[in-house]
């Protein structure tokens, strides 16, 4: 189609070459296999429009925690149960439960609570982060993005400017998340090599955030930097400790705890540092290429 000029069709074609999917893993060497499978998710995705009620439900840390409960549990669940779990009271999580039930996420027959499909919240949670990085960030977003001969997935992939990042989403209790989690968050980001990355620990304290960055750094490889023909450095991936994250340099990768902060403010915080400390790099300049142009000092 031409619109005043414009062939849409090439248009749409030159979009996808940039900000596809599978075109931003082939720039990696890699394939994409499978990406955003509705049958993973609680709910039915529709295939046109945005499903604001789920969306707006989901912004509730303690809402996406009680219905993780029900969802991950391997038999029905009580509102005190969910509660105890959660960590809060019977009340709020009987009101959680029952909005869970209204929008059709869980069944509940008798004050026992079970999820609508056996697919665990991992998807879901997935799919608000993506929906998040697309609604209140600005930018372009995957989510179940899994990769051919590579065991895992890649929990959410964002399209931010032009920079690529990596968002693992995790749920539950700080115990249940094995140090392989957290080297295996690593693993991948060194394989895609983002510009940034974030292991995202939904309800959890920016303290137990802390630790899993440092179970990641026990299994840390070793660092070589080099500047061709000019400097080489060798040395391992640190810690630098903030109020809402710990940040490992020199890759950029962020573990945060979303339990102070909403999940989008954490996510929006994590946008900040990036804009403010990392985007605009000190220029190296030619100071004899600047010569020939009759530079006049002083002005």
């Amino acid at each position: 189609m031409n619109i005043g000029g414009l062939d849409t069709g090439r248009a749409v074609q030159q979009l996808n070459q940039l900000f596809g999917i599978e075109e931003i893993f082939k720039r990696r060497g890699l394939i994409v296999s499978k990406y955003e499978q509705p049958d993973r998710l609680l709910f039915d995705l529709p295939e046109h429009g945005f499903p604001g009620d789920y969306f707006s439900e989901m912004h509730s840390t303690s809402f996406r925690r009680a219905v993780a409960c029900v969802a991950n549990a391997t038999s029905a669940c009580s509102a005190p149960s969910v509660a105890q779990a959660v960590g809060i009271s019977e009340e709020v999580a009987l009101a959680h439960l029952e909005r869970a039930v209204r929008l059709g996420l869980i069944l509940v027959s008798e004050g026992a609570y079970r999820p609508v499909r056996l697919v665990g919240f991992g998807a879901t949670l997935e799919w608000y982060v993506a929906a998040v990085c697309v609604e209140d960030l600005g930018s372009v977003a995957y989510w179940g993005v899994e990769i051919e001969d590579l065991s895992g997935d890649y929990d959410v992939i964002v399209v931010r400017d032009t920079q690529i990042g990596y968002v693992e989403c995790k749920s539950g209790l700080f115990s249940n998340i094995t140090h392989d989690a957290a080297a295996s968050f690593l693993e991948r980001e060194g394989l895609l090599a983002p510009q940034f990355s974030v292991f995202l620990a939904d309800g959890m304290s920016p303290e137990n955030a802390g630790k899993l960055a440092r179970r990641a750094l026990e299994g840390s490889q070793e660092y070589e930097l080099e500047m061709p023909g000019m400097m080489g450095q060798t040395g391992s991936l640190g810690a630098e400790y903030y109020e809402d994250f710990v940040r490992i340099t020199p890759i950029n990768a962020f573990f945060v705890g979303v339990g102070r902060l909403p999940l989008r403010s954490t996510l929006r915080r994590v946008y900040q540092f990036l804009t403010t400390v990392c985007d605009r790099n000190v220029r190296m300049e030619n100071r004899a290429a600047k010569k020939r142009f009759r530079l006049r000092h002083g002005g």
